[in-house]
């Protein structure tokens, strides 16, 4: 058994690459579905007479190869179909606006930060610093003695 995800998942990626998608035809996802479904298979098989760690490891490989399986299926039916398929990728355009806004912000909690850490540091000595301190410590000392 290989626990290697590495093959899978190269041909699901590369399935979906615009320059591959001509060559790809109905019969190599064919075949490649044959070969993931053997995989998973095998991988449930493997999973259900494992445990611990290992048995973890195997849940993740098998979660894997059932997504590339879909991915092929996807596919499949996509060039059997014959529908056009477009890569997508989402994004957003840049607001200049709001960045100099956020920036903005940013600057100004660094500098409330920056001022509550001087003040902390100031009080650091002061009476009622050290006895909140030394109570915490008389507490868990007593806490250790009546345990």
């Amino acid at each position: 058994m290989r626990i290697f995800l590495l093959p899978s998942l190269a041909f699901a990626l590369l399935m979906y690459s615009p320059a591959l998608a001509q060559e790809l035809s109905t019969a190599d996802l064919e075949r490649e579905h044959a070969r993931i479904q053997a995989e998973v298979n095998e991988a449930a098989k493997a999973y259900q007479s494992s445990g611990g760690v290992i048995q973890n490891i195997l849940g993740v490989r098998l979660e894997v190869l059932k997504l590339s399986l879909a991915l092929v299926d996807q596919r499949r039916l996509a060039v059997g179909s014959g529908a056009k398929t477009d890569l997508v990728v989402p994004a957003s355009t840049p607001d200049p606006e709001r960045a100099v806004k956020l920036e903005q912000e940013i600057r100004m909690l660094d500098g409330k930060l920056a001022a509550t850490e001087q003040e902390a540091e100031k009080n650091r000595g002061s009476r009622r610093y050290d006895d909140k301190r030394a109570g915490s410590h008389r507490t868990v000392k007593h806490c250790d003695v009546a345990g």
